[in-house]
Order: structure tokens, then sequence, then C-alpha cells
């Protein structure tokens, strides 16, 4: 298994158990690199001012918040640093609800929770208790800046740490057409359509 990324506690009323956290997933891919013609080596990112042209290094950008119609406030890295929340080395369970009201389109990322020395009979309390009431821990983890909101759920022995998007974050759906006079035929062949494809 992979280092962990993140060690502190899940704390549950009066019980806190140690834990980390590891990358439960990878992306499979084939990186490219963007190669000259005429040399055949990697080709550079050069960065311009939009209005003068002028050829900006990273070390000399700002950071700034887009107030609409080309205006900017410009941010100093201190005023940044004073307002990003700690990382706090603790994941807090405010509660737990009934797995089927987690829509998997909230789900973000997810990470292997497993115990650290002196944890693992509170740990795997906990895992048995999820398991047997289809329940997910709801929580709140704060790490690099950000406060998250998030799920813990049992997979077999495992815990899984699953942040999840806030709701203004997920997308409406685009309107489907629907069409609720269908024929009985149409039912019928959709209904055998569907008893075919399964094989049942």
């Amino acid at each position: 298994m992979a280092r962990a990324i993140w060690k502190g506690s899940v704390s549950i009323g009066v019980v806190n158990i140690p834990v980390s956290l590891h990358t439960a997933t990878r992306e499979s891919k084939v990186s490219f690199n963007s190669i000259t013609p005429c040399c055949g080596t990697k080709v550079n990112s050069v960065y311009k001012c939009q209005a003068c042209g002028k050829e900006v290094s990273r070390a000399e950008m700002k950071k700034g918040w887009d107030l609409g119609d080309g205006k900017f406030v410009i941010l100093e890295k201190a005023e940044i640093e004073a307002v990003r929340l700690k990382t706090v080395k603790s994941i807090a369970v405010e509660g737990f609800v009934p797995a089927h009201l987690i829509d998997p389109i909230q789900m973000a990322t997810s990470y292997y929770m497993t115990p650290v020395e002196g944890g693992e009979k509170a740990y795997n309390l906990i895992a048995e208790a999820l398991n047997l009431s289809a329940l997910y821990a709801l929580a709140r983890i704060t790490t690099h800046g950000k406060e998250y909101i998030a799920i813990i759920r049992a997979r077999g022995r495992n815990l899984i740490l699953t942040t999840l998007y806030y709701p203004e974050d997920v997308l409406t759906p685009p309107e489907i057409p629907w069409t609720d006079n269908m024929s009985l035929t149409l039912l019928s062949w959709r209904e055998s359509y569907i008893v075919t494809y399964l094989g049942t």
C-alpha cells in the first residue's frame, strides 16, 4: 500500500480512533510531451500579459479575484494564507445517514482509512457496525486549506472515506423530453428486451 497522505484520528462522540488515509484510486493514462519539430526537445510554457504582451515569470505572478468586466482584486500571499483553513488532524463524525440517501454523483475522491497502532479494535467495531446497519457516517475533514464534507463507509473489513461535493457544486441535469402515453406494445417490447438482455 502507498504511504499515508494524512494521519490523525476519527472522532465519534468521546471516542477517538487513530487512523491514516491512503489514496484509493488512480487514473491509468498515457502522458505525452509537446516536442518542437526543429530540435526534437520539449516546449517551454510562456506566460504573457493579455494587455501589453510582456512575458511574465511565475515568480512575478499574483493571485486575483475576478470582479467581472476585466477588473480584479489583487491578493498578496500573506492575505491568502491568513484566510486559509489550517489542516486539522481530526475527522469529526457528525451523524449517520442511510446509504441510499447519498447520491453517487455527489461522491468525489475516496481514500482507504487504516487504523494506526492501538486503534485496531475500535476500527473493527466501527467497520462491523456500518456493515450491519447499512449506514454511512457523515464527517468533516480539513486538509490542504479547505474543509470537506465526507462519508465514511464500510467495504468488507475496510473503512473508506469519500469526500463529497457540496450541493451547489452538482450541476443541474439537462431536461429530457418524456413520453407519458407509451403504448402497451412498446412497454411490452421494452420489458422483453430487458429480460432478454439480462438473460433471465
